[in-house]
């Protein structure tokens, strides 16, 4: 039920509707590849661990939810972040390259609902953005992305805030998965 004239891939995707200023690289082709799989559903959950700056998030937060929207126009994304104003920025994004390329997308911004961190579409899906151990109450999430729960290694290295995002993991954040959902983690490896 999507547009099937999209790109194959995301990466794919990120490239063309980016008119170029994203661009293939090995290791991102390779995430591409994975990110097909969650939207298959041949792996239900993902795990990506690279370093900072090798355009992980750029792909998985931005490209990959528009990409999924397209193909799933009626489904629902939930990103979470070690902060709101991260989640925001890429809920931003997204709903702003949906509203620029909508034609092409064959997907419309929902008028009545166009905040950066909670928009949805005229066909009835939408995006979430929170921080994580924020609120989720009445949104389920068909994807639900969750990038750098941790942020930095003294957060990591607090048992307090491990046990306090695993808790929101268990209490709020799993519970909104739905029964095909899928769920992908960006992290950092600063702690074991």
């Amino acid at each position: 039920y999507g547009n099937k004239k999209i790109s194959k891939s995301p990466a794919d995707f990120a490239a063309e509707i980016s008119a170029g200023t994203w661009a293939h690289a090995r290791h991102l082709d390779f995430l591409s590849e994975k990110l097909s799989a969650l939207e298959k559903r041949k792996i239900r959950r993902l795990m990506v661990s690279m370093p900072p700056r090798y355009g992980k998030s750029l792909l998985i937060n931005t490209y990959f939810p528009v990409w999924w929207l397209t193909l799933h126009p009626f489904d629902r994304v939930v990103l979470a972040g070690y902060g709101e104003t991260f989640a925001r920025k890429y809920g931003a994004a997204v709903r702003d390259i949906i509203i620029e390329h909508s034609e092409k997308l064959n997907l419309l911004i929902d008028k009545e609902s166009t905040a950066a961190d909670d928009w949805n579409l005229t066909r009835g899906g939408g995006m979430k953005c929170v921080g994580v151990g924020g609120a989720l109450i009445g949104h389920g999430a068909n994807l639900l992305i969750i990038d750098d729960p941790i942020k930095n290694e003294q957060e990591a290295n607090s048992v307090v805030y491990r046990d306090r995002m695993w808790d929101w993991w268990e209490a709020t954040a799993s519970t909104r998965i739905e029964p095909e959902g899928v769920v992908v983690v960006v992290a950092t490896r600063w702690h074991q």
